[in-house]
Order: structure tokens, then C-alpha cells, then sequence
């Protein structure tokens, strides 16, 4: 005899799955995924991950998919009832990515001396959206801003060149999920 069952995927309200893409950014390492049935019935759950031996557990199964490599998975559950009867094997398909990571590259120095080298301050970012800049004097005025990386500091305030010294930045960008990011800190002129 046989019985029927298949998986649901139960995380923040999510059903009725049978493909998944997981992405994973560098804090999702230990992301727990529920998987369970809806078989309802007292019994044996065998469940497996890409052909490996079966884990005995209870209608629902945790998954870690950070501890797994990237790529695609396969979920199977499979139920005996009491009566030894047995359900046809469940399959779900589950792709692990790696999501789109932001990221910004900020120098702590520049010379704008006029040579072919180094000439403009500017961070330079990777998958990013809304970058926002502003570089202030020791006073807190604000000497330079851009809305655009490609835009960077020459150096100047009103025309004039600023003395060598140390001046503070603070950037702020969105990554493409709209989660806000920032960082500030000092960068060197030097001439």
C-alpha cells in the first residue's frame, strides 16, 4: 500500500515549493530552512539530501544551507506509515547561490600634484545603487559632494587648492535588495 505526501516549505508564511534558489551573503552562513509534509499521520520520515544515506527525523527537517556547497540540491522525503506501508519518494529542488555582495573600495590617501598619477579621490563600488559622498574640512564644513563615484575630489574648494592634511569622508549606497549601507572615515592629501 501505498501513501501520498509532499514537501512544503515552511519560512515566513512560504508554502508549496517543490524549486527553491537560496542565496547566501557572508552573514546567511547559518540560515535554517524547515522543510515539512503534510502528511498529518503518525510514522517514519525518511528524509535525504542529494542521494546521501536518510535521516530519520519527524514530519519536518532542518537544513543549514550554509554548511553545503553552491549549487543544486536535491530534498526527498519519503514516510512509512505503522503499518509498514510506504509513500513514492518526494523530490524538491533546491539551488544555493551566492548573492549579489556589495562593496566598496575606499583609498585613505591621494596626491593631486598634477602628475598622471592619483590625481582625484574617489571610492569605487561594486553592485550598488544610490552612492552618496561628502568629504568635510577639520572644521566640519563640507568642502565636497557627489552623488556619482565616477565624480571624484580634485582636491579643490572654490576654485582654490586645500593644504595638505587629513580630512574626513563619509559615503552611504544602497545594494539592489535596498539594504542601506555607509562608512566614513579620513583620507590624506598630499602634494
Amino acid at each position: 500500500m501505498k501513501s501520498f505526501i509532499s514537501i512544503v516549505l515552511t519560512l515566513i508564511s512560504i508554502n508549496s515549493y517543490s524549486q527553491q534558489v537560496i542565496e547566501l551573503c557572508d552573514d546567511d552562513t547559518t540560515k535554517v530552512f524547515t522543510y515539512s509534509t503534510d502528511a498529518g499521520v503518525p510514522g517514519i520520515y525518511y528524509w535525504t539530501i542529494d542521494n546521501e544515506v536518510p535521516i530519520i527525523d519527524g514530519p519536518s527537517y532542518d537544513v543549514v544551507w550554509g554548511e553545503r556547497n553552491l549549487g543544486t540540491h536535491t530534498i526527498s522525503v519519503e514516510f512509512e506509515d505503522r503499518n509498514g506501508c510506504t509513500s513514492e519518494s518526494v523530490y524538491m529542488t533546491v539551488e544555493v547561490i551566492i548573492c549579489q555582495i556589495t562593496t566598496m573600495w575606499i583609498p585613505n590617501c591621494f596626491t593631486p600634484d598634477g602628475d598622471a598619477n592619483n590625481n582625484v579621490w574617489n571610492p569605487i563600488g561594486y553592485n550598488y545603487i544610490d552612492a552618496h559622498y561628502f568629504i568635510a574640512n577639520r572644521w566640519g564644513e563640507i568642502i565636497f559632494e557627489s552623488y556619482n563615484l565616477s565624480y571624484g575630489w580634485d582636491g579643490t574648494y572654490k576654485g582654490s587648492m586645500c593644504q595638505d592634511g587629513v580630512y574626513v569622508y563619509y559615503l552611504d549606497w544602497k545594494d539592489y535588495k535596498n539594504r542601506r549601507f555607509s562608512r566614513n572615515g579620513h583620507i590624506t592629501l598630499l602634494r
